[in-house]
């Protein structure tokens, strides 16, 4: 869901002259959703999602404070047990060099096309919280960033990320880790019709324990022999075990570089952009958690991000300004997912030495804001997604589909 589209356009509504600002918003919404859990089961269910956010901020001579609380409820009707609330705080400081950056002598804000130094800082921790059948997705985490923009002459700017992060799994904790990613980016002016640049990125990622629950997990699927009946016409038959299986669970931890060259146009209120990037893990060993019904329509697989694979990807953004303001997004991707990890059958036997993901995914976002007031704005929005799983692993070929209808208001002062 493209929440953060209603919140910045009922932002900009509302947008004045102002020291200090207010912000709240919330949305609800329903839909179906085909697959919503992103398995091979592909069981449908009706999902209702609720969203608040809360914001202040204040703006110095050269520099200005954001704070923001983030809240999410996601309440599922056919799989009531997976139901589960997160929530994040984040507060953030950024620092303009350039004197003239945030006022001019009318205290009128001025545009940053320029791009003058600016030194960003930025504090974020949340966690997740499930019923206690499904208490091994709660988790906690904690992230720092540190941005640093500059011009290196007067059509290119230069910028450094830093983002250092620790996610603690209470309940799996084999899977806590820290992780550290360092990004360069370079490209030319922003306020440019067409924009350009590359980002070259290289990170790790840590896990911060090594001992496993041998009861719970095991490193490949096991089997034991039972026999039924008694006698001559007794039988035995082959038995997989329940345990989880974890693989390459003594590996510390693994690395990735990652090169993206983005483009964009822009052309009055509409825009288009696309990116071709390719991830490599030059150590190749990460841990991974086979078949673990650990997914969700909002945030995928919690135990599987983009440190677990390797691989191209191309996604494209569109966005047009309909009539009465109606405002349509389209994004769309294709990504190959290359996993230092087995392909495996349903019942977890090993069927390749690695496991292929081909994904295609599509999104179509159709949006109307309205100014209630002064102060008061309300967001209306019909959303409709597709992904399209193709994998060697039985239990992640799959594919999925979503509409839901969102409606939300956003109340803004200033002080």
């Amino acid at each position: 869901m493209k929440v953060k589209i209603l919140i910045l356009k009922l932002i900009i509504l509302f947008t004045v002259t102002s020291h200090a600002q207010l912000s709240i918003y919330s949305s609800a919404s329903y839909g179906y959703y085909q697959n919503p859990l992103y398995n091979y089961q592909e069981l449908d269910d009706q999902l209702k999602q609720t969203y608040t956010e809360l914001g202040y901020s204040k703006e110095f001579d050269h520099s200005k404070l954001n704070l923001s609380y983030i809240s999410g409820l996601v309440l599922f009707n056919r799989f009531e047990d997976r139901n589960y609330y997160e929530h994040n705080l984040t507060s953030t400081y950024a620092i303009d060099f350039n004197e003239d950056y945030l006022y001019d002598e009318n205290t009128e804000v001025v545009s940053n096309d320029s791009i003058n130094p600016l030194l960003t800082f930025s504090l974020k921790v949340g966690g997740r919280h499930d019923k206690d059948i499904f208490k091994d997705f709660n988790n906690f985490g904690a992230s720092a960033l540190a941005v640093y923009r500059f011009m290196i002459s007067d059509d290119y700017y230069f910028e450094f990320t830093n983002t250092f992060g620790f996610r603690d799994y209470s309940n799996i904790t084999v899977l806590s880790n820290i992780t550290d990613i360092l990004n360069l980016q370079i490209g030319n002016k922003t306020n440019n019709s067409f924009n350009y640049g590359l980002n070259l990125s290289g990170g790790f990622k840590y896990y911060t324990e090594s001992i496993y629950d041998t009861s719970k997990f095991e490193v490949e699927r096991s089997f034991t022999i039972k026999y039924t009946g008694k006698g001559k016409t007794g039988a035995k038959i082959t038995v997989p075990s329940d345990k989880g299986i974890l693989i390459s669970p003594m590996a510390n931890g693994t690395a990735q570089f990652v090169a993206d060259i983005f483009m964009k146009t822009n052309w009055g209120a509409n825009s288009f952009q696309t990116n071709f990037l390719y991830r490599y893990n030059p150590n190749t060993l990460v841990r991974y958690l086979a078949q673990y019904a650990n997914t969700t329509f909002l945030t995928e697989d919690i135990y599987n991000d983009n440190f677990s694979y390797e691989g191209f990807e191309i996604k494209s953004e569109f966005i047009q300004k309909l009539f009465y303001d109606i405002e349509l997004k389209l994004d769309l991707s294709f990504q190959q997912k290359l996993f230092d990890a087995p392909a495996l059958d349903l019942v977890g036997t090993k069927t390749a030495d690695q496991r292929v993901d081909l994904r295609a995914f599509s999104e179509l976002y159709i949006s109307r804001y309205f100014n209630l007031s002064e102060n008061l704005g309300m967001g209306v929005a019909l959303s409709s997604g597709f992904v399209r799983n193709q994998s060697n692993d039985a239990y992640n070929d799959f594919s999925s589909y979503y509409i839901s209808l969102s409606i939300g208001f956003g109340f803004y002062t200033e002080f």
